[in-house]
C-alpha cells in the first residue's frame, strides 16, 4: 500500500502544478534594476600630451613560463583616453597618439609622464599557476591652460597587491593567457585616471577665481596660502616688484593632491 500511496500523491502534486501554470498567462519575476546613472561630465576639453618615456615603456615578465613583454605605455594611454571620454566634455591627444594641434580656448593641456612602474611577483600561492604580484605605478601630471601656462602639477600613485592566474604552456595549450597581466596594468591606470579627474574640478575653480569646494565635515580645510582679506601684512623685502603665490590642496589624510603657483 505504501508504494501505491506514494505514487498517488506524486500524481496529485503534478496535476496541481500543471493546473496553476495553465491558469496563469505569465509568471512575474522580480525585475533586477541596475543603476545606470553616470556622474555629470566636467565641462572642459582635455588635450593629453603623453610623454615619450611613458608611451614607449614596456616591461618583460614571466608569463606561461616564457618571457612576456607588457605594453605598459600603450595600455596607460588608451585607458586614460577611455576614462576621459566618460568624464570630460571633450578629449583629444597630441601625436603620436592623436592628431590634436593646440588647445581649445576653454580647455586644458595635461602632460602625463611616467615616473615608476613595478610588476614584481612575490610568491606562488597554494593553487597552481596563481601568483601574488605587487603592482606599482607612479605618474606625474602637469596641467596647462590654453596659453601654455603651467597651472599646477600632481603626483598620481598606485600600489596594490593582486593575484593572477597565468598557467604555464603545455602540449594541450592553445595560447598564453596574458589577459590578466594586461588587465592588471589597465586597472592601475584606470584608478589613476579617475584620481586625476577628481583634481580637475578644483583646478578649474582655482583658475576661474572661484572658491574651492568646501571640505566634508571632520576633514581639514585645504591649505591655501594667500593673504587674508582685510588683515594687514608686512611684506618682506623682495629684489623685484613681483609677488608669487602658491596654492596647495590636500585631502582628508593630508596628502598633497594639487599644487600650483602664479606670479603677479
Amino acid at each position: 500500500m505504501c508504494p501505491l500511496l506514494k505514487n498517488f500523491f506524486h500524481y496529485v502534486i503534478l496535476v496541481v502544478v500543471v493546473s496553476v501554470f495553465s491558469a496563469c498567462d505569465k509568471i512575474s519575476v522580480p525585475r533586477l534594476a541596475f543603476d545606470d546613472k553616470h556622474e555629470p561630465r566636467i565641462p572642459v576639453t582635455i588635450t593629453y600630451a603623453f610623454a615619450s618615456n611613458l608611451l614607449t615603456y614596456t616591461q618583460t615578465v614571466g608569463g606561461c613560463g616564457l618571457p612576456y613583454t607588457i605594453p605598459v605605455g600603450e595600455i596607460i594611454s588608451k585607458t586614460f583616453l577611455q576614462v576621459g571620454q566618460e568624464r570630460f566634455m571633450g578629449v583629444r591627444a597630441e601625436p603620436p597618439v592623436g592628431e590634436a594641434q593646440g588647445v581649445s580656448p576653454d580647455g586644458y593641456r595635461i602632460v602625463l609622464s611616467l615616473e615608476q612602474f613595478g610588476f614584481d611577483p612575490v610568491t606562488r600561492s597554494g593553487q597552481e599557476d596563481r601568483y601574488d604580484v605587487f603592482v606599482d605605478l607612479k605618474l606625474h601630471a602637469l596641467y596647462e591652460d590654453a596659453n601654455g601656462t603651467s597651472l599646477a602639477q600632481s603626483p598620481l600613485t598606485y600600489h596594490q597587491k593582486v593575484r593572477l592566474w597565468v598557467p604555464e604552456l603545455t602540449s594541450q595549450s592553445v595560447s598564453c593567457h596574458t589577459d590578466q597581466i594586461d588587465g592588471t596594468v589597465a586597472d592601475a591606470a584606470e584608478t589613476l585616471a579617475k584620481q586625476m579627474t577628481g583634481v580637475l574640478p578644483q583646478l578649474v575653480q582655482l583658475n576661474t577665481g572661484q572658491q574651492p569646494v568646501a571640505p566634508q565635515p571632520g576633514s581639514p580645510p585645504p591649505a591655501l596660502q594667500s593673504p587674508a582679506a582685510g588683515v594687514p601684512t608686512t611684506a618682506p623685502p623682495v629684489a623685484s616688484p613681483s609677488v608669487q603665490f602658491r596654492t596647495k590642496l590636500i585631502d582628508a589624510n593630508r596628502n598633497l593632491v594639487l599644487e600650483g603657483g602664479e606670479a603677479i
